[in-house]
């Protein structure tokens, strides 16, 4: 509980606002996919990410807009659960599950789904344009 509430305070501050009520921090709370934040991250637009345990959130400085994982719709988070999210150096935003990879497009404010079996870590070759994800089982 108290990470959590550390958490959004960090959010508060990255998005720039230095006082906020018990009631904003509420409010603002209250519109996440879950009150048990995983990570959170601002991206090189300055939108403000927020993974939970039962789906994302992002920040836009006005509202907080929601995704979730559809098992039938492929446009969608492999799965809720983010666990870290990596923006690579093309601007590239890497939502990391369980289940894989959820790679976000930012014109069609959807999501490309790439299933690897528990992803540990992502390298961004940036100069080759290629991205090297290790598994405890191998490199893919």
């Amino acid at each position: 509980m108290l990470k959590n509430i550390f958490l959004v305070i960090q959010i508060f501050t990255l998005i720039g606002i230095d006082y906020f009520s018990y009631s904003q921090l509420r409010e603002f709370t209250s519109e996440l996919s879950s009150k048990k934040i995983n990570t959170t991250i601002q991206d090189s637009y300055g939108l403000t990410w927020i993974a939970t345990e039962e789906g994302l959130n992002m920040f836009d400085g006005k509202i907080v807009h929601s995704f979730e994982s559809i098992l039938a719709d492929n446009n969608t988070l492999i799965n809720n659960s983010i666990e870290n999210i990596i923006e690579l150096k093309n601007r590239e935003l890497l939502f990391i599950s369980k289940d894989g990879i959820s790679v976000f497009n930012r014109d069609l404010f959807s999501f490309k789904r790439v299933r690897i079996p528990i992803p540990i870590s992502v390298l961004d070759d940036g100069d080759n344009k290629k991205i090297f994800v290790t598994t405890s089982f191998s490199v893919v």
